[in-house]
């Protein structure tokens, strides 16, 4: 599944000491570091970070997950190797579930039998470097793409603002958003 986990962090430049980012006071953002993960959720790598830690700017993580018709699963601790799932937009679908986010777990490799190999998250000491940079930094935890898409079009909506409008149209209803990943 293209899912993609993008964290954002903003560095102003009154947070070069860390004293204003404790204190919440607005500083001149100068520097937006993005990490775009692809193949990952945004609770798969920083939401046990954000649900464990007390920030000055909070941000929204997850200790579980929900499963269609199985109800809260926890997160275990990630792998190095994530599972074997489907990239498909209707993978996607199934697994966003519209809006409700509980049908991962209907897809091929991460249903029970694969003792629900989806629902996993990162922890500090698998992460470090991340961890350390999302503990100091503003963390952008809600955003989202407009569409299901193969991983090229996902790339060009986050790098242009809308997948492909830099080609003078919108591949999510151009054609390309279709289930064969050859179709971009």
């Amino acid at each position: 599944m293209v899912a993609s986990v993008c964290a954002l962090l903003s560095v102003g430049a009154a947070m070069q000491g860390h004293a204003s980012a404790a204190t919440g006071s607005p500083g001149q953002i100068t520097k937006v570091v993005v990490f775009l993960q692809e193949n990952h959720t945004f609770d798969n790598v920083l939401g046990n970070l954000c649900a464990t830690t007390t920030r000055a700017e909070p941000c929204d993580g997850a200790l579980s997950g929900q499963g269609k018709g199985v109800g809260t699963i926890p997160l275990a601790p990630a792998t190095d190797i994530p599972p074997t799932i489907p990239h498909l937009p209707s993978s996607q679908r199934t697994a966003i579930d519209n809006g409700a986010m509980d049908g991962f777990n209907q897809l091929p490799g991460c249903k029970s039998d694969k003792r629900f190999a989806c629902y996993v998250s990162y922890r500090e000491a698998q992460i470090p470097s991340l961890w350390s940079l999302a503990k100091q930094f503003t963390v952008a935890d809600r955003f989202f793409s407009e569409c299901t898409s193969a991983s090229a079009v996902a790339h060009m909506d986050f790098g242009d603002g809308g997948a492909g409008s830099s080609l003078g149209r919108h591949t999510c209803s151009a054609g390309f958003a279709g289930d064969n990943p050859t179709s971009f």
